[in-house]
């Protein structure tokens, strides 16, 4: 029916990975006068009709990154099973996560518009693929496929674990192509794994904050900002950093130019520099909220 189609034998199903546009499919099924079924994600879009399924990726997503996210699913899934009740339970537990924090004081700081408030002898630290990390000292990660996860390509690490929580739509249509059903679906157990592993970061980052006191600026996901102390030039980041080797982790630390704070519009922003240029800038909201951030932001 369409050609760039592979074609694989499962469970009695013909699984095909089509390069195709999915629409102009879905246009020759209905032509067919053929029922089928859509499956939509935030990288992939699926059609059920018959005894097949084909599957089309969405931008740069390919064949073997769909692959290894199938992989990824069974390799937690098998790790949690062999855990512990109160291993578990704690991973399955309610969490909710901030990820990120801004000290209160920025927002008690009376600045002008127009005007700049400097931070100075400011640093950085990043946990080292914090999410992949806190997965394997869990035990949700084998060493083997942790060690594999590393060696993959950035941009494909970045969204691969967070695929496990992808919430997958659902479009029923009949044979005229007419829209029956539309529903929602996602795997419960992988969406609480993969909340206790954002709240484990947002956790040891907090942990952090506290231990720094007035020297601290803000986190944002799995990095964290401060200022050092006048009298001694590495008592803030030895605090930081004892806690994240205590917890396992590995980190990055970043001696920053400045931090700028500053209004734009009706709110405050702060702008991050390093090697004379501008490395990133956050909005602080106008109160202490929580926010649930896109898995697409952060993974």
């Amino acid at each position: 029916m369409v050609k760039n189609i592979k074609e694989v034998k499962k469970n009695k199903q013909l699984i095909l990975h089509s390069r195709n546009n999915p629409s102009e499919y879905r246009e020759k099924l209905i032509k067919l006068k053929i029922p089928h079924i859509v499956s939509l994600t935030s990288s992939s879009c699926s059609i059920k009709h018959n005894d097949r399924k084909v599957i089309f990726s969405n931008g740069d997503l390919k064949k073997p990154e769909m692959i290894l996210q199938q992989q990824l699913k069974r390799e937690i899934k098998n790790n949690f099973d062999k855990l512990n009740r109160l291993q578990k339970n704690k991973i399955t537990g309610t969490h909710k996560p901030n990820y990120f924090k801004f000290d209160q004081s920025l927002r008690e700081m009376e600045i002008s518009d127009g005007e700049i408030l400097c931070f100075e002898n400011v640093y950085a630290i990043d946990i080292t693929k914090a999410y992949y990390y806190c997965a394997f000292n869990s035990g949700l990660l084998s060493e083997s496929f942790f060690k594999r996860t590393l060696a993959i390509p950035k941009f494909m690490r970045l969204r691969l674990l967070g695929s496990i929580a992808t919430l997958k739509h659902i479009y029923n249509y009949n044979a005229k192509g007419e829209l029956v059903s539309v529903d929602t679906k996602y795997n419960k157990l992988n969406r609480k794994i993969w909340d206790y592993i954002v709240n484990e970061i947002d956790t040891v980052i907090q942990k952090c904050a506290d231990a720094l006191q007035k020297q601290f600026l803000f986190y944002w996901v799995d990095g964290i900002f401060f200022k050092e102390r006048d009298f001694h030039n590495k008592l803030s980041q030895n605090l930081v950093t004892h806690l994240l080797e205590k917890n396992n982790y590995k980190y990055t630390v970043k001696k920053l130019d400045k931090i700028e704070l500053y209004h734009f519009g009706k709110t405050l922003r702060l702008e991050v520099y390093k090697d004379g240029e501008s490395t990133g800038v956050y909005t602080i909201p106008k109160k202490q909220v929580k926010k649930y951030i896109l898995l697409d932001e952060i993974v």
